[in-house]
C-alpha cells in the first residue's frame, strides 16, 4: 500500500489472507451442511426397492369378508331374477287370439278325463275311492276341520286352536280338527299333542313318489285329502291362517245340496295365469290364452264332498298332476320371490297344487270365469297373527340366537371397547 512501512503491508497483506481463508472456511461448512441436508431427505437407494408394507388387521380383514359375501350374493340375485325375468316375458302366445276356448260342457268334462296319467297308475289304483253311496245331501254331522302344520306355521295353528276353542265351541260342539304333522319339531309334536284339543297324525311320504316328500310343492295335500274323503265322506281343509267370520259359519258346512264341494278363489282378482307356470299348461295340453279370465283358486278353505262327480271332475284329474313332478313342480318353479308387480302378466310365482287345481275346474266347469262363476259365499277369513295359546312354548329360533351370541357380543365389547381403548375400569 502507498504511504505504508514494509512491516504494514506484510501485516495488512496477512490479515486479507486470514479473512479470504475463514470465508472458504465458512462457504466449505455450508457446502457440507447443506449436502448432509440433501442425503437425509433423498431416498435411499435400498429401501426405495422394497414394496411398501400395508397393515392387515382383523377388522380389515372381517369388512373384506363381508364385503366379497355380500357382492356375490347381489350377482346370484341378479342371475336370479334375470332368468324368471326373461322367461316371463315371452308371452306372444297371449297377445294372439287364442282359438282354444272352453267347449260344451260334455267337450270340458271328456278334455278333463283325458289329462295324462303319467306315473300316477298304480297310486290312481289305490287312492280310488271304495265307497259307493255319496255323501248325503243334508247331514248332521259336521265334516272334520283338517289342517297340516310344520314348524314356521307352529304359532299360527295356536291362533287357530284358540279361536276353534274360545269362539266356535260355544256354538258348534261336535267340530272335530285334525292336524298333519308334516314338519314339526319334536317338542312341538309333544305340546301339539297335549294342548290342541284335537287329532295329530303323520303323513306317510314314504308311501308315494319322492317328490311329494318336498313338501314346498304341496304334491301331499290332493293326497291328504283324498284320504279323508275315503274315511269320512266329507272334509273341511283350512289353513292354520284361517278363521271362521262368525260362530255358526260352520253349519253351513252340514248342507251340501246339490254342490259336491265348495272352494274360494280370492276376493280382489288374482289371474290364473299370473300365478302359474307355463309348463303347467303345457302338461295339461291346454293353451294359456283360454284361462285369461280364470282367477286363482286358495287354500284358505276346501270343503269336499265324497260323490262320484267330486272323483272323477276334481280328485282324480289332481291326483293324476300332484302324483307326477313334471306337472306339480316344472323345473323353474317356484312359489315366491318373483316379479308379482307385473300382475295380472305372468309373474314368475307359481302356485302348484292349487295353480293345478284352478287349471282343472275351469276347464270342466269354469268354476271361476265371469258371469259363470260358481264360487259360494264366503264363510272364512285370513289372520296371520302368531298366538302363544298353548301354557308351555318351545325355546324359539330368537331365544337360542340370544343364547348363543350373548357370550360372543360381551367377548367382542370387552376386547375391542375395553382392553383397547381402556373404558373398563374394574
Amino acid at each position: 500500500m502507498p504511504g505504508l512501512s514494509d512491516l504494514q503491508n506484510a501485516y495488512a497483506n496477512s490479515i486479507k489472507s486470514l479473512n479470504r481463508n475463514t470465508g472458504k472456511a465458512k462457504q466449505e461448512e455450508k457446502k457440507d451442511d447443506e449436502l448432509t441436508a440433501w442425503k437425509n431427505i433423498s431416498p435411499n437407494p435400498e429401501t426405495s426397492l422394497r414394496k411398501p408394507e400395508f397393515p392387515m388387521t382383523f377388522n380389515m380383514l372381517l369388512m373384506s369378508f363381508l364385503f366379497w359375501i355380500t357382492f356375490m350374493i347381489l350377482i346370484y340375485q341378479s342371475i336370479k331374477y334375470g332368468k324368471i325375468y326373461s322367461r316371463i316375458t315371452q308371452e306372444a302366445d297371449l297377445k294372439i287370439e287364442c282359438r282354444d276356448t272352453f267347449g260344451t260342457k260334455d267337450e270340458n268334462a271328456k278334455r278333463v278325463e283325458n289329462y295324462s296319467v303319467g306315473d300316477a297308475g298304480p297310486y290312481l289304483h289305490r287312492l280310488k275311492p271304495v265307497a259307493k253311496e255319496d255323501f248325503p245331501v243334508e247331514s248332521k254331522v259336521l265334516p272334520p276341520v283338517v289342517t297340516a302344520i310344520n314348524s314356521d306355521q307352529f304359532y299360527q295353528f295356536q291362533g287357530l286352536v284358540n279361536h276353534i276353542m274360545e269362539d266356535m265351541h260355544t256354538s258348534i260342539s261336535d267340530i272335530k280338527l285334525i292336524v298333519y304333522d308334516i314338519g314339526l319339531y319334536r317338542r312341538e309334536r309333544e305340546l301339539v299333542e297335549k294342548y290342541c284339543h284335537c287329532e295329530v297324525r303323520d303323513f306317510l311320504f314314504e308311501h308315494y313318489p319322492s317328490h311329494v316328500a318336498d313338501i314346498s310343492n304341496y304334491a301331499w295335500r290332493p293326497i291328504m285329502l283324498q284320504i279323508l274323503l275315503e274315511e269320512f265322506g266329507a272334509v273341511f281343509y283350512v289353513e292354520p291362517t284361517t278363521r271362521f267370520k262368525n260362530p255358526s259359519s260352520a253349519n253351513f258346512l252340514r248342507m251340501r245340496g246339490s254342490k259336491n264341494y265348495f272352494l274360494w278363489d280370492s276376493p280382489i282378482f288374482k289371474s290364473l295365469i299370473a300365478y302359474t307356470d307355463k309348463e303347467m299348461f303345457e302338461y295339461f295340453g291346454e293353451s294359456r290364452c283360454a284361462f285369461r279370465e280364470s282367477s286363482l283358486l286358495l287354500p284358505e278353505a276346501l270343503a269336499l264332498y265324497r260323490t262320484e262327480a267330486t272323483w272323477n271332475k276334481l280328485m282324480k284329474p289332481w291326483l293324476k298332476c300332484a302324483l307326477n313332478e313334471n306337472c306339480i313342480s316344472p323345473k323353474n318353479a317356484v312359489y315366491s320371490g318373483c316379479f308379482e308387480m307385473r300382475h295380472p302378466h305372468t309373474t314368475g310365482c307359481h302356485r302348484y297344487d292349487m295353480s293345478a287345481l284352478s287349471i282343472i275346474l275351469n276347464r270342466g266347469v269354469q268354476y271361476t270365469v265371469g258371469t259363470e262363476k260358481m264360487v259360494s259365499f264366503r264363510i272364512t277369513y285370513t289372520d296371520a297373527e302368531e298366538v302363544p295359546y298353548f301354557s308351555e312354548q318351545p325355546w324359539t329360533n330368537q331365544q337360542i340366537c340370544v343364547l348363543i351370541c350373548t357370550p360372543i357380543i360381551v367377548l367382542v365389547f370387552y376386547k375391542y371397547f375395553c382392553k383397547r381403548r381402556r373404558l373398563c375400569r374394574i
